[in-house]
């Protein structure tokens, strides 16, 4: 009896070759990883959490947030960030409140909005390019409030732009931000790098009004006399003391000439220097005596 092999009918060489295309395209996909879901694990490796919803809301606790791209509080909503967060903006990226933002940073433990550092970016920039966040911005309805916040490296700070906007700052720094720190409609505060503020700006049914300062810490920036007026009087103190000394330096040399060449009173040559060193000694004298007491001014004024 003749026995023989059944053969199972196999895939002809085309559907075999499109199968195992279709086999490594959809396993190498699985694979794969979002580049945006990349870039998001990438970030919270290093410690930061990446806000990527377009609309926030919710509390804020403390840790290092990321703003990649532009974040809205939709009206009705609040973002509440408690003391010691930091949020990082990147390039060009704004915070934009129609509801209610709040601040509560404390003097040991302040909320910071910064640039993300061109070196911690996903893909990392040259340091020397300019990567400024926008700034926050305060549209119609907008509530901000802040306390011991620190506002650095954005374009524009905090505009007010809207007609229904309450803001209360307390103790609110602004750090090299580029074009402007505050700016409420059309008119820009003068509001020093680096000073603690504190401010109102109430509802005013569509009229601004210059918020009127409660509190304005410059002493390192700028110091006011006994009547009020702002001085620069630590520029003033030490150009004062540098006319003192050039004058006692001048004075003193006037005075070694004078008296070198003045022994010779038969050469003229010798005259005229003797002169010049009169000359020198008394112009000398004035340019001490005004430093001296332009130096004494500036401890009372």
């Amino acid at each position: 009896m003749k026995i023989t092999e059944k053969k199972t009918p196999g895939l002809p060489p085309t559907k075999l070759f499109v199968c195992c295309i279709l086999y490594c395209f959809f396993s190498t996909t699985a694979q794969t990883i979002d580049p945006q879901e990349e870039e998001i694990q990438f970030y919270r490796h290093s410690g930061i959490q990446p806000l990527v919803n377009a609309e926030q809301e919710g509390d804020l606790s403390p840790g290092t947030y990321l703003i990649p791209h532009d974040i809205l509080v939709a009206k009705g909503k609040v973002i509440t960030i408690y003391p010691g967060t930091k949020i990082l903006f990147t390039q060009n990226a704004m915070l934009v409140v129609n509801g209610t933002l709040v601040c509560s940073g404390t003097k040991d433990a302040p909320v910071i909005f910064r640039k993300l550092d061109n070196r911690s970016y996903f893909r990392p920039i040259d340091p020397r390019v300019e990567t400024r966040w926008d700034g926050i911005y305060l549209p119609d309805s907008a509530k901000l409030t802040m306390s011991n916040t620190i506002i650095s490296d954005s374009k524009y700070g905090i505009v007010v732009s809207g007609k229904d906007v309450s803001m209360a700052l307390d103790s609110v720094r602004f750090i090299d931000n580029k074009f402007q720190n505050v700016k409420i409609g059309e008119r820009m505060m003068k509001i020093a790098d680096n000073s603690p503020i504190v401010f109102r700006y109430p509802e005013q049914e569509g009229v601004f009004v210059e918020p009127v300062a409660v509190h304005n810490v410059t002493e390192t920036i700028q110091h006011k006399n006994h009547r009020g007026y702002e001085t620069a009087y630590p520029q003033l103190r030490i150009g004062m003391a540098i006319t003192a000394g050039a004058g006692l330096v001048l004075g003193a040399v006037g005075v070694a000439m004078y008296r070198h060449y003045s022994e010779d009173t038969d050469d003229e040559q010798s005259r005229a220097k003797a002169n010049a060193g009169r000359v020198a000694a008394i112009g000398g004298a004035v340019l001490f005596g005004v430093g001296a007491v332009g130096f004494a001014w500036t401890f009372f004024y």
